[in-house]
Protein backbone atom coordinates (compact mmCIF):
# COMPACT_ATOMS: atom_id res chain seq x y z
CA UNK A 1 0.00 0.00 0.00
CA UNK A 2 2.88 2.39 0.77
CA UNK A 3 4.35 1.77 -2.69
CA UNK A 4 1.00 2.48 -4.34
CA UNK A 5 0.65 5.76 -2.44
CA UNK A 6 4.17 6.79 -3.47
CA UNK A 7 3.49 6.12 -7.15
CA UNK A 8 0.17 7.99 -7.05
CA UNK A 9 1.82 10.96 -5.32
CA UNK A 10 4.48 11.22 -8.05
CA UNK A 11 1.88 11.12 -10.80
CA UNK A 12 -0.45 13.64 -9.15
CA UNK A 13 2.44 16.01 -8.42
CA UNK A 14 3.40 15.87 -12.08
CA UNK A 15 -0.19 16.58 -13.10
CA UNK A 16 -0.20 19.69 -10.94
CA UNK A 17 2.71 21.17 -12.88
CA UNK A 18 0.80 21.40 -16.16
CA UNK A 19 -2.60 19.78 -16.51
CA UNK A 20 -3.31 21.40 -19.88
CA UNK A 21 -2.81 18.83 -22.64
CA UNK A 22 -2.01 15.92 -20.33
CA UNK A 23 -3.55 12.51 -20.90
CA UNK A 24 -4.60 10.57 -17.81
CA UNK A 25 -4.64 6.82 -18.47
CA UNK A 26 -5.69 3.87 -16.36
CA UNK A 27 -6.49 0.25 -16.97
CA UNK A 28 -6.13 -3.44 -16.35
CA UNK A 29 -2.95 -5.49 -16.84
CA UNK A 30 -2.68 -9.18 -17.69
CA UNK A 31 0.80 -10.08 -16.44
CA UNK A 32 3.07 -13.06 -17.06
CA UNK A 33 6.71 -13.88 -16.35
CA UNK A 34 8.82 -15.86 -18.80
CA UNK A 35 11.64 -17.89 -17.27
CA UNK A 36 14.57 -19.59 -19.00
CA UNK A 37 17.07 -21.89 -17.29
CA UNK A 38 19.09 -25.07 -17.87
CA UNK A 39 15.90 -27.02 -17.11
CA UNK A 40 13.96 -25.45 -19.99
CA UNK A 41 11.58 -22.59 -20.67
CA UNK A 42 8.61 -21.79 -18.49
CA UNK A 43 5.82 -19.21 -18.65
CA UNK A 44 3.81 -18.46 -15.52
CA UNK A 45 0.07 -18.20 -15.43
CA UNK A 46 -1.58 -14.82 -15.90
CA UNK A 47 -2.05 -12.52 -12.93
CA UNK A 48 -4.19 -9.40 -12.84
CA UNK A 49 -2.65 -5.99 -12.30
CA UNK A 50 -3.33 -2.34 -12.90
CA UNK A 51 -1.74 0.75 -14.32
CA UNK A 52 -2.21 4.51 -14.09
CA UNK A 53 -0.25 7.05 -16.06
CA UNK A 54 0.16 10.67 -17.10
CA UNK A 55 1.39 11.29 -20.63
CA UNK A 56 1.58 14.10 -23.14
CA UNK A 57 1.43 13.92 -26.93
CA UNK A 58 3.46 16.19 -29.21
CA UNK A 59 2.17 16.43 -32.77
CA UNK A 60 4.79 16.17 -35.49
CA UNK A 61 2.23 16.45 -38.28
CA UNK A 62 -1.49 15.86 -38.78
CA UNK A 63 -0.95 12.11 -38.56
CA UNK A 64 2.32 11.62 -36.63
CA UNK A 65 2.95 12.29 -32.94
CA UNK A 66 5.26 11.45 -30.04
CA UNK A 67 3.79 10.54 -26.65
CA UNK A 68 5.86 10.42 -23.44
CA UNK A 69 5.20 10.42 -19.71
CA UNK A 70 5.12 8.41 -16.49
CA UNK A 71 3.24 5.17 -15.88
CA UNK A 72 2.89 3.38 -12.54
CA UNK A 73 1.91 -0.25 -12.89
CA UNK A 74 2.14 -3.75 -11.52
CA UNK A 75 3.85 -6.63 -13.32
CA UNK A 76 4.36 -10.24 -12.31
CA UNK A 77 2.77 -13.63 -12.68
CA UNK A 78 1.37 -16.61 -10.83
CA UNK A 79 1.57 -20.38 -10.94
CA UNK A 80 -0.11 -23.39 -9.37
CA UNK A 81 1.17 -26.86 -8.56
CA UNK A 82 -0.52 -29.95 -7.09
CA UNK A 83 1.42 -32.84 -5.53
CA UNK A 84 0.70 -35.98 -3.55
CA UNK A 85 2.55 -36.30 -0.26
CA UNK A 86 1.98 -39.25 2.11
CA UNK A 87 -1.47 -39.78 0.68
CA UNK A 88 -2.48 -36.13 0.98
CA UNK A 89 -3.00 -33.66 -1.86
CA UNK A 90 -1.00 -30.46 -1.52
CA UNK A 91 -1.96 -27.47 -3.68
CA UNK A 92 0.42 -24.54 -3.87
CA UNK A 93 -0.34 -21.20 -5.51
CA UNK A 94 2.63 -18.89 -6.10
CA UNK A 95 2.24 -15.21 -6.98
CA UNK A 96 4.79 -12.45 -7.66
CA UNK A 97 3.81 -8.77 -7.77
CA UNK A 98 6.31 -6.22 -9.06
CA UNK A 99 5.54 -2.51 -8.59
CA UNK A 100 7.18 -0.36 -11.26
CA UNK A 101 7.41 3.21 -12.52
CA UNK A 102 7.86 3.28 -16.31
CA UNK A 103 8.85 6.09 -18.68
CA UNK A 104 7.51 5.24 -22.16
CA UNK A 105 8.37 7.20 -25.31
CA UNK A 106 5.99 6.20 -28.09
CA UNK A 107 5.80 7.22 -31.74
CA UNK A 108 2.25 7.10 -33.07
CA UNK A 109 0.33 7.30 -36.30
CA UNK A 110 -3.34 8.33 -36.34
CA UNK A 111 -5.98 8.32 -39.07
CA UNK A 112 -9.53 9.70 -39.00
CA UNK A 113 -12.20 7.00 -38.67
CA UNK A 114 -15.87 7.92 -38.09
CA UNK A 115 -15.90 10.78 -35.56
CA UNK A 116 -12.51 10.04 -34.03
CA UNK A 117 -9.03 8.75 -34.82
CA UNK A 118 -7.71 5.20 -35.07
CA UNK A 119 -4.11 5.11 -33.86
CA UNK A 120 -1.17 2.74 -33.62
CA UNK A 121 1.89 3.48 -31.51
CA UNK A 122 5.14 1.83 -30.47
CA UNK A 123 8.40 2.63 -28.75
CA UNK A 124 10.79 1.90 -25.88
CA UNK A 125 10.08 2.14 -22.17
CA UNK A 126 12.49 2.54 -19.27
CA UNK A 127 11.20 0.98 -16.06
CA UNK A 128 12.28 1.32 -12.44
CA UNK A 129 11.31 -1.56 -10.14
CA UNK A 130 10.31 0.05 -6.84
CA UNK A 131 9.37 -3.04 -4.84
CA UNK A 132 8.33 -6.67 -5.20
CA UNK A 133 6.49 -9.24 -3.12
CA UNK A 134 5.84 -12.96 -3.34
CA UNK A 135 2.81 -14.75 -1.91
CA UNK A 136 2.61 -18.51 -1.43
CA UNK A 137 -0.72 -20.11 -0.54
CA UNK A 138 -0.55 -23.78 0.43
CA UNK A 139 -3.67 -25.91 0.92
CA UNK A 140 -3.47 -29.38 2.45
CA UNK A 141 -6.03 -31.50 4.27
CA UNK A 142 -8.59 -28.73 4.11
CA UNK A 143 -6.31 -26.15 5.73
CA UNK A 144 -4.75 -23.16 3.96
CA UNK A 145 -1.59 -21.30 4.94
CA UNK A 146 -0.49 -18.07 3.27
CA UNK A 147 3.05 -16.73 3.39
CA UNK A 148 4.08 -13.29 2.11
CA UNK A 149 7.68 -12.27 1.59
CA UNK A 150 9.28 -9.08 0.31
CA UNK A 151 11.66 -9.53 -2.63
CA UNK A 152 14.65 -7.24 -2.60
CA UNK A 153 15.57 -4.88 -5.44
CA UNK A 154 19.28 -4.54 -6.14
CA UNK A 155 22.32 -6.49 -7.27
CA UNK A 156 22.30 -9.52 -4.97
CA UNK A 157 21.64 -12.98 -6.44
CA UNK A 158 18.29 -13.36 -4.65
CA UNK A 159 17.12 -9.86 -5.63
CA UNK A 160 15.50 -8.47 -8.77
CA UNK A 161 17.19 -5.80 -10.87
CA UNK A 162 16.27 -2.16 -10.43
CA UNK A 163 16.08 -1.11 -14.10
CA UNK A 164 14.18 -2.81 -16.92
CA UNK A 165 14.19 -1.91 -20.62
CA UNK A 166 11.16 -2.97 -22.62
CA UNK A 167 9.25 -2.32 -25.85
CA UNK A 168 5.62 -1.22 -26.02
CA UNK A 169 3.18 -1.43 -28.91
CA UNK A 170 -0.51 -0.65 -29.06
CA UNK A 171 -3.64 -0.08 -31.08
CA UNK A 172 -6.50 2.19 -30.07
CA UNK A 173 -9.23 4.65 -30.87
CA UNK A 174 -9.63 8.26 -29.67
CA UNK A 175 -12.75 10.40 -29.77
CA UNK A 176 -13.43 13.82 -28.24
CA UNK A 177 -11.34 13.80 -25.04
CA UNK A 178 -11.45 10.02 -24.58
CA UNK A 179 -9.41 7.07 -25.81
CA UNK A 180 -9.29 3.30 -25.47
CA UNK A 181 -6.35 1.08 -26.39
CA UNK A 182 -4.86 -2.40 -26.17
CA UNK A 183 -1.10 -2.55 -25.58
CA UNK A 184 1.58 -5.23 -25.35
CA UNK A 185 4.79 -4.71 -23.39
CA UNK A 186 7.75 -7.07 -23.64
CA UNK A 187 10.63 -6.74 -21.20
CA UNK A 188 14.11 -7.33 -22.63
CA UNK A 189 16.07 -7.00 -19.39
CA UNK A 190 16.81 -10.17 -17.45
CA UNK A 191 15.26 -9.32 -14.08
CA UNK A 192 17.16 -12.09 -12.31
CA UNK A 193 20.68 -11.57 -10.94
CA UNK A 194 21.23 -15.33 -11.03
CA UNK A 195 23.55 -16.07 -13.96
CA UNK A 196 21.89 -19.46 -14.49
CA UNK A 197 18.36 -18.10 -14.81
CA UNK A 198 16.62 -15.55 -17.04
CA UNK A 199 13.37 -13.81 -16.12
CA UNK A 200 11.46 -11.44 -18.40
CA UNK A 201 8.12 -9.69 -17.92
CA UNK A 202 5.22 -9.52 -20.36
CA UNK A 203 2.15 -7.31 -20.03
CA UNK A 204 -1.07 -7.07 -22.04
CA UNK A 205 -3.00 -3.92 -21.09
CA UNK A 206 -6.52 -2.63 -21.66
CA UNK A 207 -6.32 1.12 -21.15
CA UNK A 208 -8.79 4.02 -21.08
CA UNK A 209 -7.67 7.63 -21.28
CA UNK A 210 -8.91 11.18 -20.76
CA UNK A 211 -7.23 14.27 -22.24
CA UNK A 212 -7.26 17.53 -20.28
CA UNK A 213 -7.68 20.78 -22.16
CA UNK A 214 -8.06 21.12 -25.91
Amino acid sequence: MRTLKTMLFILLATAGLQAQGLILEGGLNLNTLHGDSDYGNEITGTSLGYQIGLLKAFNLSESLYVKAGLRAQTKGGQDKATTEFFGETWTTKFNINLYTLDIPVLVGFKAPVFKGNLFVEAGPSLGFNLSAQSRIKTTANGETETTKEKIGIGGEEDELKLIEVSAVGGLGYAWNKYSAAVRFQQGFTNLSNDSEYKLNSRVVSFVFGYRFGN
